[in-house]
């Protein structure tokens, strides 16, 4: 595993390196698959072996999330944001938003987007189902797992997102998911009243 990790430590510094953030991000992606298997294989025997009550996994561990199925133990998922975090197809329409990937701030979406936003969404939808996708559910076929969507595969499951409305953008959230605050360490030391208050 200590080669993976090395995979995965220099595909996130390629990543932050990227002024571009779409681009940056795609850099994830093959280090994130190559990852998925030796991943869902260790998680799997560990489960098993553990039979924890519940596993509590990252988002974007998807190998985590797959494993909870197999091994039908109880899921919840932690988030960092709504805006990059929730499957897509989970989130209800929210025009004034911007979307997954854009790099536009909220104060930059006008009517014409506004009123082409189910058009637009489609096409995000699409451009992720044959992208991320596609290799999503070649990596679940080959560990004989049904093929399910990730919103899919999470619409019921209890999904904590590390931020509050005010440093999200105001939106719609489906049943399921809770808005829980920022992660802080014990440690950091406390805030200025100003920023307190705020």
């Amino acid at each position: 595993l200590g080669e993976l990790h090395d995979v995965l430590r220099r595909a996130e510094a390629d990543a932050c390196a990227d002024p571009n953030y779409r681009r940056g991000g795609l850099r994830l992606m093959p280090a994130l698959s190559r990852l998925w298997a030796p991943m869902f294989d260790s998680l799997v025997a560990e489960i098993t072996r553990d039979r924890p009550d519940l596993l509590m996994v990252d988002i974007f561990t998807w190998p985590g999330i797959a494993a909870a199925e197999k091994t039908r133990t109880p899921l919840a998922v932690n988030n960092p944001s709504l805006l990059t975090g929730v499957p897509f197809g989970l989130m209800p329409p929210a025009p004034q938003v911007p979307l997954l990937m854009s790099g536009q701030s909220i104060h930059r979406i006008g009517a014409v987007q506004t009123a082409l936003d189910p058009i637009l969404r489609r096409l995000v939808f699409a451009v992720l189902s044959y992208t991320v996708g596609r290799q999503y559910h070649a990596l679940r076929r080959s560990r004989q797992l049904p093929i399910v969507g990730l919103d899919d595969a999470l619409r019921h499951v209890l999904i904590l997102v590390n931020g509050a409305f005010g440093l999200e953008y105001p939106r719609p959230l489906p049943p399921n998911v809770e808005m829980v605050g920022p992660m802080l360490s014990a440690d950091v030391p406390a805030l200025p009243p100003e920023l307190a208050g705020w």
